[in-house]
C-alpha cells in the first residue's frame, strides 16, 4: 500500500535553515510546498525576538516535525483541534508521551497507514527509545506549541465570556497533564560522569604531554593541541572556542575575549556556534599561549589564507581546508585524546567539568567565600549571575574535602 501523507504530515514536513544577507540565521518548519508553516514560524519569530539562538529554534523545529508524526499516527488534525479549543484529553496525551519517547525514524515507521493497531508495538526495542532529556524537551515543545496556537485562537473571543474562560481552563488542564508525563532528568553533572581523577589526568597530560603522541600530522597536532589546551585551561564551551577570531586573543596578557556574535555574516556555517551569555574576558596560562601561538602563526595561518577565513580553529582536511571547524570535529578531537589516555566517552563538556572542579578546589583551599566564588565562577564560566551551578560544585567539593579529612582523622586514630 502506497504511503499517502496525512494533512498534518504535509504541514510539518521538514526543518529548513535560512542564512539571510546580513548573516541572520533563522530556522523553521516548512510544508510540502517548501513554504514556512504558519504557526511554527510565528512561534519561532516570538522565540527569536526573545534572543533565542538559531540552534534552540532548530531543536524546537525538529521537535515539531516529530509532533506532526504523532498527529499523523493518531489521525489528529492538530491545528484544527487547537484552533477550535478541543484540547487533548488524558488518553491522547499518554500517546503523545509515548511518541516523544521514540526516535523520529521509529515513529515515522509506525505512522504509516499500513501499520495496524495490532502491530503498533511490535518489533520495538531499546534502540528505538530516546533519552529522558530528549523526551522531556519534546514534551516541553509540544506544550509550548499547543499553548501558543491556543492563545492565538482565543484572541478573537470576547473578553470575560464564558467560552473564553472554559477554553483557558481546558488549555491549562492540558498543560498540567503534559507536565505529569515529563520524565525527571539528571543534572548534566551526573549524566555520563567521567571521574575527577581521570579529568585530572587530562589536565596533567595537557600541561606536560606531547601532542604528537596522539596526532601524527603536524597541522592536526598543532590545532588539536591548541584547542584542548584552551578548553581545559579556560573552561569555555566548544561553541565559544569555534567562534574565536585572532582579535579575540591577547597572547601577551594571556586572555581571551568571548563575545556573543550571533548572526555573524563572516561565518559560513549554517549551524553557527555562539556564546550563550554576555561577553566576558577569560584568562589562561603561558602553556596555552604557546600552544595557540604555535598554531596561529603556523598551520593556522596557512589554512586561513586558503579561504580567507577570519576564525582561529580551521579544518585541515583536503576538501574543507581553511573552513571553520564543526562541533563534530571538536568532539572527535577530545574523544581521541580520551582514547589515548584510556578514558572512554570523553567529551568537550567533560573538560569544562574538570575546569570548574579545579576552580572549586582552589577556592576551598584559598578559603574563598561561597558568595565570592559563585560570583566570579559564574562570570568566568559563562553562567548567568543567578545560576546555582558554581555553588553546587563548591558544595560537592566541600563535602568531598570533609569526607577525605574524616578518613585522615580515622587513619590517625587507628
Amino acid at each position: 500500500m502506497a504511503y499517502v501523507p496525512f494533512a498534518t504530515d504535509r504541514y510539518f514536513l521538514r526543518v529548513r535553515r535560512f542564512i539571510l544577507a546580513d548573516g541572520e540565521r533563522f530556522v523553521t518548519v516548512v510544508d510540502e510546498a517548501g513554504a514556512p508553516a504558519y504557526y511554527p514560524t510565528a512561534l519561532a519569530l516570538t522565540r527569536r525576538s526573545h534572543g533565542h539562538s538559531s540552534e534552540t529554534m532548530g531543536a524546537e523545529a525538529t521537535d515539531l516535525v516529530h509532533l506532526g508524526l504523532w498527529a499523523v499516527r493518531e489521525r489528529i488534525d492538530l491545528n484544527a483541534r487547537l484552533e477550535g479549543g478541543a484540547y487533548f484529553d488524558l488518553v491522547e496525551i499518554e500517546t503523545l508521551a509515548e511518541a516523544c519517547g521514540l526516535k523520529t525514524a521509529s515513529l515515522r515507521r509506525i505512522a504509516l497507514p499500513s501499520v495496524t493497531e495490532m502491530r503498533r508495538g511490535v518489533a520495538m526495542s531499546k534502540t528505538d527509545i530516546v533519552s529522558n532529556a530528549l523526551k522531556c524537551r519534546r514534551l516541553s515543545t509540544a506544550a509550548r506549541y499547543f499553548d501558543f496556537v491556543g492563545r492565538m485562537s482565543e484572541a478573537h473571543l470576547r473578553k470575560r465570556s464564558l467560552e473564553l474562560a472554559e477554553r483557558i481552563s481546558a488549555r491549562k488542564d492540558m498543560a498540567a497533564h503534559i507536565a505529569v508525563h515529563q520524565p525527571r532528568i539528571q543534572s548534566s553533572r551526573i549524566r555520563s560522569i567521567v571521574k575527577a581523577a581521570d579529568l585530572a589526568r587530562v589536565a596533567a597530560f595537557v600541561a606536560t604531554g606531547d601532542p604528537f603522541d596522539v596526532w601524527k600530522t603536524e597541522a592536526m597536532a598543532r590545532r588539536n593541541w591548541a584547542l584542548v589546551c584552551l578548553l581545559v585551561a579556560s573552561g569555555i564551551r566548544q561553541g565559544e572556542a569555534r567562534q574565536l577570531k585572532p582579535k579575540d586573543i591577547d597572547l601577551a596578557a594571556c586572555e581571551i575575549r568571548v563575545e556573543r556574535r550571533h548572526d555573524d555574516p563572516e561565518d559560513p556555517r549554517t549551524r553557527e556556534p555562539n556564546a550563550k551569555t554576555l561577553d566576558r574576558i577569560v584568562p589562561f596560562g603561558p602553556t596555552v599561549a604557546r600552544a595557540l601561538e604555535d598554531y596561529m602563526l603556523g598551520p593556522g595561518s596557512d589554512a586561513a589564507e586558503k579561504r580567507g577565513s577570519p576564525f582561529i580553529f580551521l579544518s585541515h582536511d583536503n576538501h574543507t581546508h581553511g573552513t571553520p571547524i564543526s562541533d563534530r570535529t571538536v568532539g572527535r578531537v577530545v574523544h581521541e585524546l580520551g582514547k589515548h589516555l584510556g578514558i572512554e566517552g570523553l567529551t568537550p563538556h567533560h573538560l569544562r567539568h574538570g575546569w570548574i572542579q579545579n576552580l572549586a578546589d582552589w577556592a576551598i583551599a584559598a578559603r574563598i567565600s561561597a558568595e565570592d566564588f559563585a560570583r566570579f565562577a559564574n562570570f568566568l564560566g559563562g553562567w548567568s549571575y543567578l545560576s546555582k551551578m558554581a555553588a553546587e560544585y563548591r558544595g560537592d567539593h566541600l563535602t568531598e574535602a570533609a569526607f577525605k579529612a574524616g578518613l585522615r582523622v580515622q587513619e590517625s586514630r587507628s
